[in-house]
């Protein structure tokens, strides 16, 4: 650092030899990695141990050099990309190969990452090859990277991000076409963007994803090097790792940034919104899954087959491979030897935003539904050859339901129950009895919002109300069966795989819960939204002096009010093996609160709450899954909460004579402006079925308004199965307004009773 300041202030003279012959000996792959030590140790391979004020300050000083020289702006240009383009070509068998640096051969990637000219698009070439350096790395060298990624301060890393999305939105823009189609095959071809610089820059910010907490898919600590449950290997060595669904104990923020940070609009509003690019990448995340499964399979049939001859599980995990180092433990054993051997940007979800994610759950229900129906298809050609018919059975590719209103719970209870699971993904027909409407779209969105209206809240004791009745969750007393909570957790399912949006006031720990598996620990700020008041008694509680404490004698138990047939009641609840006899001690007031909030949202639930996710997993079961957070479980299901009329009106579309300017087009969206929120509601389940706005919020509805005759009496009606309003052509404004609140009040129903 001295010598390279001396060399910039002579540069002032007009002296740049020095400072070119410098730089060309410093951007140097050996240089570099010797440089920089946060301590005297050279390391020992768990980290990169690299002093970050001294690093950022060598890059400072060489980019006020390079400021100074075009002649030396040339040769660090030159010499950077040199360097990290070998890192690019640097096998992981080279990196074995290459000697008495192989433990600290990562330290240069990460003093190069500290570079803060890597977020100037000249500099794009040095970002690719270092991106495509960083998934070369060997697995524990990039757990190690990630790992000292997240000692960075807060400001730094936000800034490593944001240069990382932007490297790649450029290297998709810039990626090369090529022609997509079979081989010599003469019909015209389409082409596709390679997405390999893409795919570099997902698994460089994987390393930042993990850094900043990230867990399951696309986390190197439990996903991508490890199998999530079979002996996965968290950042910290020591760390319980619960047999979960990782992606659920993200709520909130991470530790730098918000998980909305890591998604990216070029993959998920151009590379995903390709349904070739998106069939591929889901062909390559199977094969990433296989390839997982496969290797992790050959690593334990290996260990058995080391503790059948005798060794024992401690010596063969300690043994070591004849050149002196200690080989892993196989339960350890990273089954992907570095990112580069990951090929699908579905392996690294956390890019994805939920509604790509709920795409890619559609297609993957899409693809089984395809490969039973060719199946079913199978066996009615095989059974017509054998019986002699002439014509094979019919293989229906829908789920019919036929209910009545004033029984509808009953009827689809009946029905439910005798069908396979398989059924539950077939795109769903409901016909209400004695009824004409035909089931486009919009007669299942009324099926769903009557019978969860009817489940939520009607004559049936499943759930309570809780936060002033804006939330629902499950009665610790319910005296229904195991059925009704299944038919409830199907119906969630079959709902999602038809694009129906629910109104669901769940808190928010129900969606980690339906996650978890098998149970995703809760903590006091998830009672907190059930029962803030006793939440807020329990904080205090720990917060006591110990003497105030152990002075309230406090026993183990909680006491709540139960309603069961028509009668209220107190009921105390023991929480561990003679609770009502034993007084909390100040020491163990945490684990009476952990006992306390496990009995409330797990325990007194779990019976109901088992057989609702049992019947949620028949339908939507599977690695897909994983994908989402709780939060974005919460908007697949529910919607976007933001009901934003002004994008509904930007994205409108008009028909038969109606333009944008005309005079009843203007008074309708005065109109519906003017509405209070019940009112917008009703409008919105008028014209689209559903009072729910999508995940990408209400501009995404493309609703289109026609026009329906001139002024007259008539009432504006609407096919919701299409999104599509059929309206008169009022003269006034306020004769609008009155046909349009008296439609909209009296929507429910399809044709004739």
């Amino acid at each position: 650092l001295a010598a390279l300041e001396a060399a910039v202030q002579a540069s002032l003279a007009g002296r740049s030899e020095d400072l070119c012959d410098l730089a060309a000996r410093v951007l140097d792959s050996n240089s570099l990695n010797r440089s920089f030590f946060e301590t005297a140790s050279m390391g020992d391979g768990a980290g990169p141990n690299v002093d970050v004020k001294a690093a950022l300050q060598f890059w400072q000083l060489l980019s006020q050099a390079e400021e100074r020289s075009d002649d030396v702006e040339r040769i660090v240009r030159r010499k950077l990309e040199s360097l990290t383009l070998s890192l690019a070509l640097m096998s992981t068998a080279a990196h074995a190969r290459s000697g008495a640096d192989a433990e600290i051969w990562h330290r240069q990637h990460a003093i190069l990452l500290l570079n803060p000219n890597l977020a100037d698009p000249a500099y794009n070439n040095v970002l690719k090859c270092l991106c495509a350096g960083l998934s070369a790395l060997p697995a524990l060298k990039a757990a190690a990277i990630a790992g000292w990624l997240g000692t960075l301060n807060p400001s730094l890393f936000e800034t490593l991000t944001l240069t990382l999305q932007q490297h790649l939105t450029l290297s998709w823009l810039l990626a090369e076409e090529s022609a997509d189609g079979p081989l010599g095959s003469l019909l015209p071809t389409t082409t596709i963007k390679s997405v390999k610089e893409v795919m570099n820059a997902v698994r460089a910010l994987s390393l930042l994803f993990t850094a900043n907490g990230g867990r399951g898919p696309g986390s190197l600590s439990d996903d991508v090097f490890y199998v999530p449950g079979r002996g996965a290997a968290p950042m910290d060595p020591d760390e319980d790792v619960d047999q979960a669904n990782k992606a659920a104990l993200m709520a909130g923020a991470g530790k730098f940034l918000p998980w909305e940070a890591f998604y990216n609009d070029t993959v998920n509003g151009e590379i995903m919104a390709s349904p070739r690019n998106l069939e591929r990448q889901y062909s390559d995340w199977v094969r990433d899954i296989s390839e997982k499964t496969d290797r992790r399979k050959a690593q334990d049939k290996a260990m058995a087959e080391r503790k059948a001859a005798g060794e024992g599980v401690q010596a063969a995990e300690a043994k070591g491979d004849g050149d002196g180092k200690r080989e892993e433990p196989a339960a350890l054993k990273p089954v992907f030897e570095s990112l580069a051997e990951v090929r699908s940007v579905l392996s690294f979800p956390f890019v994805l935003e939920p509604a790509v994610k709920a795409q890619i759950l559609n297609l993957d229900a899409e693809l089984q539904m395809r490969h039973q129906f060719r199946q079913e298809m199978d066996i009615a050609i095989q059974t017509s050859i054998f019986s002699g018919t002439r014509e094979p059975a019919r293989v229906d590719p829908y789920m019919h339901l036929n209910v009545g209103r004033d029984t509808i719970v009953r009827d689809t209870l009946d029905q439910v129950v005798l069908m396979p699971d398989f059924f539950f993904k077939k795109a769903l027909r409901v016909q209400f009895r004695g009824e004409l409407g035909v089931d486009e779209g919009g007669v299942q969105k009324e099926f769903f919002q009557i019978i969860m209206r009817e489940l939520l809240h009607g004559n049936y004791d499943i759930f309570c109300k809780y936060g002033d009745d804006t939330l629902l969750f499950f009665n610790p007393d319910s005296m229904e069966e195991a059925p009704t909570f299944e038919l409830i957790g199907i119906l969630l399912g079959v709902a999602i795989y038809n694009g129906i949006i629910l109104d669901l006031p769940f808190p928010l720990f129900t969606y980690k819960k339906l996650l978890g598996e098998p149970e995703v620990k809760l903590t006091l700020a998830d009672l907190k939204a059930i029962k803030p008041e006793v939440a807020k008694s329990l904080e205090a509680y720990l917060a006591m002096d110990p003497t105030d404490a152990d002075a309230m004698e406090q026993t183990w138990c909680l006491t709540y009010e139960s309603f069961m047939f028509g009668e209220r009641s107190v009921r105390s609840v023991p929480l561990r093996p003679d609770g009502e006899d034993t007084v909390v001690r100040a020491e163990e007031r945490q684990a009476y609160v952990d006992a306390f909030v496990h009995w409330w949202l797990v325990d007194s639930v779990k019976p109901s709450f088992e057989a609702f996710k049992r019947g949620f997993r028949k339908v939507c079961g599977g690695r897909i899954l994983d994908f989402f957070r709780g939060e974005e479980l919460e908007l697949l299901i529910c919607g976007n909460p933001t009901l934003n009329f002004e994008d509904l009106e930007e994205a409108a579309k008009y028909a038969d004579g109606y333009t944008e300017g005309s005079a009843v087009i203007r008074n309708l969206w005065v109109v519906v402006h003017s509405l209070g929120e019940e009112q917008k509601r009703a409008f919105l389940k008028f014209v689209t079925g559903s009072d729910r706005a999508p995940i990408r919020g209400l501009g995404s509805l493309n609703i289109v308004v026609s026009k329906n005759g001139g002024d007259s009496e008539r009432l504006p009606t609407s096919h919701s199965c299409f999104n599509h309003l059929l309206l008169p052509e009022y003269r006034t404004i306020e004769k609008l307004r009155d046909r349009l609140l008296l439609a909209i009040q009296n929507a429910e129903g399809f044709g004739l009773r």
